[in-house]
């Protein structure tokens, strides 16, 4: 083909182009009128019976495509939608135009504010397959009201909506309480389930504290039901429940979270089976369902985990550092907020310093009353098994603790409740507390209950007590050097506290070993942490009654001071009395003096009663 045949092919094309654009707009201005124009974007729309569309001025234009412009346009009446927008612009196909016929190409919608009422059904025209055409929205805004009012609002909308020959899709951008996010949706038959029909639904959602996908299918007949795949991903999942305004409630962990399993919904009912759950590196397996009755969750589900670590979500009730509990005020919004029963088990539970093997329990809670029981679990080297009942009241909570210990480690017992490595054996023990209060030390200063402990074939680590009898025996007034370090082997210990509104009686304290005997009563008082007792520590002879000492633990729990009874030993001490009976009052002043001796490592002037001041726990 010459230069010169070329420019002629491209002149006849860009003349029958011009062509038809003229009787294009020749058609637009006679054969069509502004009446069919506002119809047919009506239609498309989603003309229903009971629903008006109203514009202000409409202006047909022919170039670049043919187009209408419709100023403060409204879409109101029955249905689930309506809409307000300044502007709308209705892209026309053209050749149904050369015929006289009025056929949308594409809608958009330039600020529009839309209201959804979701008890209307599915935001979906019921359109025939593949006639509806695209629609656009430019930086709106959408409101989703429920039976009860509003639920969420949609700002800086920016989306499409694209018909193919029988599916639906929705992408886009928006803000969400006043963060961006993307969304994506796509309806395999849109028109099926604009009439309340099973259709496959796939969605996703990416947010800054966020992202959920679902896989699946979906019917919307006066409540949305689902079924399929559902997963959810978050690094902070305390920033997505806040976005959402809920509170958590615990104060510590909820960062990474993950969640995979199949979902079914029911309006307002949802369960989750096959599910694969990750909180704060927790990994759990199981199944939940949620329901809501009077506009409270209910919670149901079984959980099995390998590892749990559950120490950032509980209460510390550790003392402080200056010796008192804390007064910090428990927050029971949890116990009012929801209900729940889950059973769960973990090879391993981890809260603290301490930890449970083997675990199964459950957790109940029910209107303001939460119960932990525990099964059995393997703790402290040996078996344990309880329950921890926690209600809510005017003033606080009420607390009660019972369980049961059976052959565990004294030494790992001590360790991890106290802080102590102060008996070595194995032993069994039984607590039953109950307090009322709104803090940690008002729990404890009101504490009343029962505990038991016995053990057999084991020792008192850090002092040796039949040494130190034995030099005061011989030698009241002198001591033969520092003792700490040793041991007292025990072949039986025996405690029953009794515990009244916070003040620890003891009943029946005694240790019996083949070389010493030592027996403890008086009083503890668990709110203050003070002890006032008193004791007898005697040596065990085959032959008559042995050396008996009687001696004072007073002061602190932290550091008590532990000393002779003075009038015993003056008895004992002849001519020396008078200097005997001055040391050891200088050694048994009040509790807070012989706490700061014991810290400045200073050595009382009775040096057997300074070695068991400073080596009894």
């Amino acid at each position: 083909m010459t230069a010169r045949s070329l420019v002629k092919s491209v002149a006849f094309a860009l003349a029958g182009f011009a062509g038809v654009l003229v009787v294009g707009a020749v058609v637009l201005r006679v054969a069509v009128s502004n009446q069919d124009v506002h119809a047919a974007v009506y239609a498309a729309l989603g003309k229903d019976a009971g629903r008006s569309f109203a514009a202000g001025n409409l202006r047909v234009v022919a170039w670049p495509r043919p187009a209408a412009l419709f100023e403060d346009v409204a879409m109101r009446g029955e249905g689930p939608a309506a809409f307000t927008a300044p502007s709308l612009t209705a892209t026309l196909k053209l050749l149904p135009l050369l015929s006289g016929r009025v056929e949308v190409d594409e809608v958009v919608l330039d600020q529009p504010e839309i209201t959804w009422s979701v008890n209307g059904g599915p935001l979906v025209p019921a359109a025939a397959a593949g006639s509806a055409p695209d629609i656009r929205i430019n930086g709106g805004r959408i409101d989703i009201d429920g039976p009860d009012g509003a639920i969420e609002r949609l700002e800086d909308v920016t989306a499409d909506i694209e018909h193919g020959s029988t599916a639906i899709t929705l992408s886009g951008t928006m803000r969400l309480r006043d963060e961006p996010i993307e969304a994506y949706l796509s309806i395999g038959d849109a028109a099926a389930f604009a009439r309340g029909a099973r259709s496959a639904v796939r969605f996703k959602m990416t947010a800054p504290a966020a992202a959920v996908s679902f896989d699946g299918h979906a019917v919307f007949n006066r409540a949305l039901q689902l079924e399929g795949a559902v997963a959810a991903d978050s690094s902070a999942l305390r920033t997505a429940l806040a976005w959402f305004d809920l509170d958590p409630v615990v104060r510590g962990g909820l960062g990474r979270f993950a969640l995979k399993g199949d979902l079914a919904v029911s309006g307002r009912q949802f369960a989750l089976r096959g599910a694969s759950l990750e909180i704060d590196g927790n990994r759990a397996e199981g199944g939940l369902t949620v329901r809501f009755e009077n506009g409270q969750p209910i919670v149901q589900g079984t959980l099995a985990a390998e590892t749990l670590t559950l120490t950032p979500y509980f209460v510390d009730f550790a003392p402080r550092r200056t010796g008192g509990w804390t007064s910090e005020r428990f927050d029971t919004t949890v116990l009012t907020t929801a209900n729940a029963d889950i059973r769960l088990s973990a090879g391993r539970i981890v809260f603290g310093q301490a930890s449970l093997g083997h675990a199964a329990g459950a957790v109940l809670l029910r209107g303001g009353r939460l119960s932990l029981t525990l099964g059995e679990a393997e703790a402290f080297d040996g078996m344990l098994r309880g329950t921890l009942a926690v209600a809510s009241n005017a003033g606080g909570v009420d607390l009660r603790v019972d369980a049961v210990a059976s052959d565990i480690d004294l030494d790992r017992f001590g360790q991890t409740l106290f802080g102590a490595r102060r008996f070595e054996g194995r032993g069994a023990l039984v607590v039953g507390l109950e307090g009322q209060g709104a803090s940690p030390a008002a729990i404890a200063r009101s504490l009343t209950g029962e505990v038991k402990i016995n053990a057999d074939a084991g020792a008192l680590t850090g002092v040796n007590i039949e040494q130190i009898l034995r030099r005061i025996e011989k030698r009241p007034l002198a001591g033969t050097g520092d003792l700490r370090g040793g041991r007292t082997t025990f072949d039986r210990l025996a405690v029953q506290v009794r515990v009244t509104d916070g003040v620890a009686t003891c009943d029946d304290v005694v240790m019996e070993g083949p070389a010493v005997r030592v027996a403890v009563f008086g009083t503890a008082s668990v709110g203050e942490r003070t002890l006032d007792l008193k004791g007898i520590a005697a040596l065990v002879r085959a032959a008559g009654a042995g050396f008996e000492l009687p001696f004072i633990i007073r002061g602190p729990w932290d550091s008590p001071a532990v000393v002779p009874d003075a009038e015993s030993l003056i008895r004992r001490s002849g001519a020396a009395a008078p200097l005997l009976e001055r040391a050891v009052r200088r050694a048994a002043e009040p509790a807070s003096a012989a706490s700061n001796t014991a810290a400045n490592g200073a050595v009382p002037a009775v040096e057997g009663a300074g070695d068991l001041a400073s080596d009894t726990p």
